[in-house]
């Protein structure tokens, strides 16, 4: 193996290996039955079961200015309140799905929505080192559950 690729490789691999294991906001795992979902939703980041519908207020923020690479030319949605209650701390979503009649804001504009959360779990996962497979490197967030939200309906910004 060239050398230079051999000290790429293992930048990389420590580099990843080291944003995984200094991220404070990654929670530590514990184990939920999938089948507990069908008697009860989970209670998602807006702190209501994903599927609920709730007011959401905040402003929008650029993707670009938040130093995440996943969140380049997007418009985010930083959800300060959920039906009037302060979330500490906010959370960001992508403004992706909307109703057509909903306005996209522009970076620093306050917004007013209806929105449900949801989402899915995704991510790169090690095999056991036992099995032998051959895996490169990749900068990864890990398995994780990815949050999104549809917007239903816009209010009026109150000044």
């Amino acid at each position: 193996m060239n050398t230079n690729l051999a000290i790429f490789l293992t930048s990389v691999a420590g580099l990843a290996a080291c944003t995984f294991a200094l991220d404070p906001a990654r929670p530590k795992r514990t184990a939920v039955a999938v089948r507990e979902f069908n008697a009860a939703m989970p209670v998602g980041y807006l702190g209501v079961p994903l599927g609920t519908v709730v007011r959401v207020t905040g402003v929008a923020v650029d993707g670009d200015t938040t130093g995440f690479r996943a969140d380049l030319g997007k418009t985010l949605l930083r959800i300060n309140d959920v039906d009037g209650k302060k979330l500490e701390p906010p959370i960001d979503v992508e403004f992706g799905r909307a109703s057509r009649d909903v306005h996209k804001p522009t970076a620093g504009e306050r917004f007013d929505y209806y929105v449900h959360e949801y989402g899915h779990f995704d991510g790169e996962v090690e095999p056991p080192k036992e099995l032998n497979i051959p895996k490169l490197p990749v900068a990864s967030n890990g398995f994780h559950y990815q949050r999104y939200v549809t917007v239903h309906a816009s209010n009026a910004i109150r000044k």
